[in-house]
This record gives C-alpha cells, sequence and structure tokens, in this order.
C-alpha cells in the first residue's frame, strides 16, 4: 500500500487535497506545524491508516525521524511554508532565515531523508508546491520569492537525479483563496484581480485536483516540469 507524505497538510490546499484522496487505498502521513489545525484532520480512513506528525522540518534529524517509521515513501506533496511581509528587508534581514527554513530548507530536508531510504526496488512521485512570485517577483516579499525559485531549482535537479525511478514535478499557483494570502489579497484585490484574465482568484479544490493528477500514476511521463495554476495571469 502506498505511503503519502503530505506537508503543510492542514493547509487550505492540503484539507482539500486530503478530501479528494481519502477514500484511496493508501496510507497517509499529515505534517504539519500547527498543532491546533492538526487536531480538524481526519484521524480515520477505510483502506489505509492516517498518521499524524506536529512538525516544521528544520533538521535533517526530524526528518528523518518522520521518514524512519515506514519502509517507504511512495509520494510526497510538500505544501509546506509561509508567506512573510518584507518590505523593511534592508534595515531588518531577521525574517530571512525563517522564511527560507520555511519554505526551502524543509522541501530539501524532508526530499533527502525520502532519497535516503530510496533503492533500486522503490520508485517516487514528487510534487512541490512553488508560486508564480517566483516568475514575477513580489514587491512585498522578496525571501518568500527566493524561496519559491529555489523549490524550481531543487524540482528540476530531483527530477534529473531520479530519472526513471520517479517524477518531480512542481504546481504554481497564482493567488488562491486560503488563510495564508489572506490578508494580502484583502490590500490588494481590485490589482490583483486586474492582472488575471479570468478574472476571479482560484479555489483550494482546483490546485489539489491538479495535485491530485499528478500524484497519480497517470503522470508517468511528465517530470521537471514547473505548472501554474493561476487563471493566465503567467503565460510562460
Amino acid at each position: 500500500m502506498k505511503n503519502i507524505l503530505i506537508t503543510g497538510a492542514a493547509g487550505g490546499i492540503g484539507t482539500e487535497f486530503i478530501n479528494l484522496i481519502i477514500n484511496s487505498p493508501c496510507n497517509l502521513i499529515l505534517v504539519d506545524i500547527d498543532k491546533n489545525s492538526m487536531k480538524l484532520l481526519p484521524d480515520f480512513k477505510e483502506n489505509g491508516n492516517i498518521y499524524k506528525f506536529v512538525s516544521n522540518l528544520s533538521t535533517i534529524e526530524e526528518c528523518i525521524n518522520i521518514t524512519s517509521k515506514f519502509s517507504s515513501i511512495s509520494t510526497l506533496i510538500h505544501m509546506a511554508g509561509i508567506l512573510e511581509n518584507d518590505l523593511d528587508f534592508i534595515s531588518d534581514t531577521s525574517k530571512w532565515d525563517y522564511v527560507i527554513n520555511s519554505n526551502l530548507k524543509s522541501a530539501y530536508l524532508i526530499s533527502a531523508a525520502i532519497m535516503d531510504k530510496l533503492d533500486i526496488h522503490n520508485s517516487i512521485n514528487f510534487v512541490f508546491a512553488t508560486s508564480v512570485a517566483y516568475r514575477r517577483g513580489a514587491y512585498e516579499n522578496i525571501c518568500y520569492s527566493i524561496a519559491k525559485s529555489g523549490i524550481v531549482g531543487l524540482t528540476r535537479s530531483l527530477a534529473k537525479r531520479l530519472g526513471s525511478r520517479g517524477v518531480v514535478n512542481a504546481i504554481c499557483p497564482g493567488v488562491i483563496l486560503t488563510k495564508m494570502p489572506g490578508e494580502y489579497i484583502n490590500r490588494h484585490k481590485d490589482r490583483l484581480l486586474q492582472n488575471i484574465p479570468m478574472k476571479r482568484f482560484g479555489m483550494p479544490i482546483e490546485v489539489a485536483k491538479l495535485i491530485k493528477f499528478l500524484a497519480s500514476n497517470e503522470c508517468s511521463y511528465i517530470t521537471g516540469q514547473i505548472i501554474n495554476i493561476d487563471g493566465g495571469s503567467v503565460n510562460s
């Protein structure tokens, strides 16, 4: 039975993805830093088990501690991350470590822990979450944009490293109606909508459906790709 590891599991997209596959025959390994939100996620599923870990994935030891409890990881859905305003980055660089660690280092470390368990008999499917901020830049979120650019490099490099032993892709969402960008959306709603040809923000379920495809056996010859889901706001 597949072991599917989901980081940022308690977020808006994570919860929608869990709902989509809750009846599938697989074990779900749910990881999030928010203990209270984790309590709201399912504790039981038919056709498999649910395991919960509260972690920020800040060290390789912590990541290995999670992955070592399972014989192998079939799929990693990595959505852990934060969005932090850093308009004052010239005078205050304190957010750098926090944002880079949360968005990029965590992806690198959990990937390393999973790859360490991979042998010639296993294959793996990675789906990472980047952002249109890596393509366009983000005036208020420089550290975030840098971190999401790093996710792209990780995706493409892991795809080359794995070759035929797995597929590695990243989703690149635009403005999605989840809690994380809520304040940003409220402050810039009109301007943001002007840059979206579909004239609306994305819904978490729409992103979750894309992740479901990329994490499935149907995605067998797509790897190393960064896939926009942004209502047409970026066309390359």
